[in-house]
């Protein structure tokens, strides 16, 4: 099931909520794993509610596509990060 497209604000706001990582940490360049794996997920959300690579990085601070083509490739590796992208997704209104 497809979603209507959130704003950039509407999934930080998610992607914060779900993973206890500020919407600020999640812009900024911080390599801290959390903060990493947080901003994956929100990449990986923002794909999924049909942002395209590049925007999906773009929302989330980064300037390359192919950081969000590893994002979603590195959660699709990971079931706790599977997990919260599922949770972003229950808060934007994905209706399973």
């Amino acid at each position: 099931m497809a979603l209507m497209r959130p704003s950039k604000r509407q999934l930080l706001r998610a992607v914060a909520r779900s993973t206890g990582v500020s919407e600020n940490a999640l812009q900024n360049g911080s390599l801290v794993r959390r903060v990493c794996r947080a901003r994956h997920i929100g990449m990986n959300a923002a794909y999924l509610t049909g942002y395209t690579f590049q925007e999906a990085a773009e929302a989330f601070g980064r300037v390359d596509h192919g950081t969000a083509m590893h994002a979603i490739k590195r959660v699709k590796e990971s079931l706790p990060a599977t997990l919260l992208l599922g949770e972003v997704l229950l808060l934007l209104g994905w209706k399973a």
